[in-house]
Order: structure tokens, then sequence, then C-alpha cells
């Protein structure tokens, strides 16, 4: 992933940014009427929308920190 960054930064100027830490926890508070919707609508489909949800976060926990 690195290189792929390296070589998108070289050629297109890509940038990457770090978001901080109140920005996080402010998108995550303006995003959670989706995401109980989401699992409000999943669920009532007979699926276990909060455990998707869950595995969903914990693949992209281990992922996010392979790029880095």
């Amino acid at each position: 992933m690195a290189d792929a960054l390296a070589w998108s930064k070289q050629k297109y100027n890509h940038q990457v940014i770090q978001l901080s830490a109140a920005d996080k926890a402010e998108i995550k508070k303006l995003v959670k009427p989706m995401v109980d919707d989401y699992i409000k609508r999943v669920s009532a489909q007979g699926l276990p929308g909060s455990e998707i949800l869950a595995d969903i976060d914990k693949i992209r926990k281990k992922y996010e920190t392979k790029g880095k």
C-alpha cells in the first residue's frame, strides 16, 4: 500500500490527511442515525444487523493498520 500511495503522490500529487480525534467523533455522531436505521432495516429482515457492522468494523481495523 505504501508503494501505491507514493506513486499516487508523485504522479497525481495525492495527499493523505489524518482526521483529529474530535473530527472522527463528530463524524461518528453525525452518521449514527444512518447506522441505527441500517441496523433496524436489516434486523427487520431477520439478519443480524449489529453483528454485521461489528464484523465490518473488525475487518476495517485489521486492514487500516496494515497500510500504516
